[in-house]
């Protein structure tokens, strides 16, 4: 079966909209660990890592890789949320103000990013290195840890405010 990634990057657009409504329809602790609880550019972030993550756990089972999967999800997933803080802040630090239309194509362009850096590392890095892989899913818990911690207990910094009403976390 020949991969998509561009198909898949769509439909993790699809599931990353989801999620942005999941908490409000469902709210208990649960969602909150992997959808967006707040307006917050934090907690927004979510969108992009938890459906490239779940897609990478779907693809290991799927196409049993030994390439270097964990690795190049991770790479993805952090260029994802730095292109997506990146495009976010610099519009809102040259207008001045926020914008949906922004944050939608900031998400978007997240993911495109997240999907294409992970895409040029499987493609350009064929063997496995179990010490770099085992870093990297180590590296992946931590990052879904401090989803969840800064979820329930966020830092009180811009980063996590949720813009809308000022406030942070739950």
């Amino acid at each position: 079966m020949k991969r998509k990634w561009w198909t898949v990057c769509f439909l993790s657009i699809l599931a990353g909209s989801a999620l942005h409504f999941l908490y409000d329809l469902w709210p208990n602790p649960l969602t909150a660990v992997f959808a967006p609880v707040n307006e917050s550019v934090w907690e927004h972030l979510k969108m992009i890592f938890y459906p490239f993550i779940f897609w990478e756990i779907a693809e290991y089972f799927i196409f049993n890789e030994h390439t270097p999967l964990a690795f190049s999800k991770l790479c993805g997933a952090l260029r994802g949320m730095t292109a997506t803080l990146a495009v976010h802040y610099i519009y809102t630090g040259a207008s001045g103000k926020e914008s949906m239309a922004a944050d939608i194509i900031s998400f978007v362009l997240g993911i495109g990013a997240a999907f294409g850096v992970s895409f040029l590392i499987m493609k350009n890095r064929t063997k496995k290195n179990r010490l770099c892989e085992s870093i990297s899913i180590i590296c992946t818990v931590i990052i879904c840890l401090l989803f969840t911690i800064f979820t329930f207990m966020p830092p009180l910094t811009p980063l996590f405010k949720d813009a809308t009403n000022g406030t942070y976390g739950i």
